[in-house]
């Protein structure tokens, strides 16, 4: 039987959290929020079993970005880009995309040249295939290609405005996923330059923690909404959205990134299980996939099932469970809802989830599947 016990909270945070938590969404309305679902091909998630009704957009993860435009990861991805679209006779509001991850530095340090022939191949390739955009997910750019991105990115913009333009269409969509970390994204991103030319833009808020036996070896948070004490405040959610906002990209286009998997530990000394307890390796797999240092949200329901504690963070807004020397922090119903009811109220875009995928497929959780998918969109309305 799972056991519950509350952690140490700072009263401060937790009554200003609590109370905005608690009114946010009277003062904002939340219908026309968008709610992104990545994708990954898996035999877990056929793409017919893809719940088009919860998501306002599902992106495909991966294709390539090339010189000529855009180059499915596999041949047989192209039956699954139509899988996808085929989707629309479900939902026939929902848009269909596919994300770009490697091959963006040979087409930005082409020059200009080079950038144009990538986008106008991109838009006929995504036209052909009746996709309703791209998303760009380079993971990252340097410093000193950050000029030739942004100018990809406007150079891309006017190849769909202009295709729009001269085929009496509605214009592709172009979005983008951004890095959890402030100086990446300085370094990386002009924010006006996307705030003019991306549709929204999902920043990653999760990753804040992974175990690495030289820089983050005690357990750490993979995606609160709050920092912990004694940690930056862009550790988390919070930090990092406000930061994107201060720095100057348009709050209606940022999507908050909320993780559906959890990041997991090996403890020093299963007798000093808390929050910043010292750790010696990545998790075990866990028991719903094996992949170590990584628990997707099922198998985080069916440890909970097996015997481990849940402690709820009230100050970070999220749990973690422990069970012997395992220590897995994630996202759970309760967290989910309070991201998502922070989004709302500070006039965010919407959600992106990474990943559809990741969620609990089976009902294991909860009796029904996609929970945290449902979370997100009953709060989204």
């Amino acid at each position: 039987m799972m056991k519950i016990r509350s952690c140490g909270e700072r009263m401060s945070t937790v009554v200003w959290l609590s109370a905005f938590i608690a009114t946010c969404c009277v003062a904002t309305a939340a219908g026309s929020k968008t709610f992104v679902c990545y994708y990954q091909p898996s035999a877990r998630v056929p793409i017919a079993s893809i719940p088009a009704n919860l998501c306002t957009h599902v992106t495909y993860a991966f294709a390539e970005a090339s010189k000529n435009g855009i180059s499915p990861a596999h041949t047989t991805d192209l039956a699954k880009y139509a899988e996808m679209v085929a989707l629309k006779k479900v939902n026939p509001n929902l848009k269909v995309l596919v994300s770009l991850q490697n091959g963006f530095p040979a087409i930005v340090d082409g020059g200009v040249t080079v950038m144009e022939t990538f986008a106008n191949g991109a838009v006929s390739f995504l036209r052909k295939l009746r996709l309703d955009g791209v998303d760009f997910d380079w993971e990252f750019p340097s410093k000193a290609q950050k000029a030739g991105y942004m100018k990809l990115i406007s150079i891309f913009r006017k190849a769909i405005s202009d295709e729009a333009k001269l085929n009496g269409a509605a214009s592709l969509l172009l979005t983008m996923a951004l890095a959890n970390n402030k100086y990446i994204a300085g370094w990386a991103y002009d924010m006006s330059v996307l705030t003019q030319n991306i549709d929204f833009a999902t920043v990653m808020t999760y990753d804040f923690h992974v175990f690495n036996a030289k820089h983050d070896n005690v357990t750490g948070y993979n995606s609160p909404l709050v920092a912990p004490k004694g940690e930056s405040t862009y550790l988390s959610t919070v930090g990092m959205l406000t930061f994107y906002i201060k720095a100057g990209l348009e709050r209606s286009k940022i999507l908050m990134g909320v993780p559906t998997y959890g990041r997991s530990y090996i403890l020093a000394d299963n007798s000093n299980h808390g929050l910043h307890a010292p750790a010696v390796a990545r998790g075990a797999p866990g028991p719903a996939i094996h992949v170590h240092g990584v628990y997707i949200y099922q198998g985080i329901c069916m440890a909970l099932k097996s015997g481990a504690t849940r402690v709820w963070d009230g100050a970070a807004g999220v749990p973690y469970l422990y069970h012997d020397t395992a220590w897995v922090s994630y996202d759970d119903e309760q967290s989910v809802m309070g991201k998502c009811k922070w989004a709302v109220a500070s006039n965010l875009g919407g959600i992106g989830v990474w990943s559809l995928t990741l969620d609990d497929i089976t009902g294991t959780c909860t009796g029904e599947s996609f929970p945290l998918l449902r979370t997100i969109k009953s709060c989204l309305g």
